[in-house]
């Protein structure tokens, strides 16, 4: 992955070097920007979410009131089953919510310190390898034959062309989805069409 990062930041690395930054500040200033992007994204959604979990024990009402409504038109108009109990029926609706809650804060809380562990290592060996992408170079290329030098380096000019094409086409694909995925929750009526859309769209990539 650091790999494939420092391909497709070379551009822009070489850009803030054609304008007098070394390379050691280029490759920070390339990094920091992608941070802010992905930070921007990330204070959006946090603050979606937020707004969502205070919105939490509203959303368990409607759950229980909707049941509710349910069991008392099941009772009053289907003959042929037993009557539910409306109590056990919420009882257990509100021990199956609470589960899950805090399985979903469980496993959101694993998942955050590994996404974080994983940042931190492609941080670091990206920024390495902007630093020292000569070396590196020179070191791929020394591997192949004399003959086949020129291809290798020509390979690894391709692939940092088809790093870029993937990035470019990946976010044009997100922001499809997630406008697609956002008209039809909005249409259905579910609240924060976009943070449910975009979410969906990036979890689908």
């Amino acid at each position: 992955m650091a790999l494939f990062i420092s391909f497709i930041l070379l551009p822009v690395v070489k850009k803030l070097e054609s304008w007098g930054l070394n390379r050691l500040l280029a490759a920070f200033f390339s990094l920091l920007g992608v941070f802010i992007i992905i930070g921007g994204g990330i204070t959006l959604f946090s603050a979606e979410i937020m707004s969502l979990s205070e919105q939490l024990d509203d959303f368990k009402g409607k759950i229980l009131n909707t049941l509710s409504d349910v069991v008392v038109y099941i009772n009053s108009n289907v003959n042929f089953i037993d009557d539910l109990n409306r109590a056990e029926l919420v009882g257990n609706v509100k021990k199956w919510i609470n589960e899950s809650s805090g399985s979903l804060i469980q496993n959101a809380f694993s998942s955050t310190a590994t996404f974080l562990a994983g940042l931190l290592a492609t941080t670091i060996f990206t920024f390495l390898i902007l630093i020292y992408r000569e070396g590196l170079t020179k070191a791929f290329v020394a591997f192949g034959d004399d003959k086949n030098k020129e291809k290798i380096f020509r390979m690894l000019k391709n692939i940092q062309s088809v790093g870029k094409k993937y990035l470019s086409g990946m976010f044009l694909l997100i922001i499809i989805l997630g406008f697609a995925n956002s008209i039809g929750l909005w249409i259905i009526g579910i609240d924060s069409p976009f943070l449910f859309g975009f979410l969906a769209a990036i979890l689908s990539i």
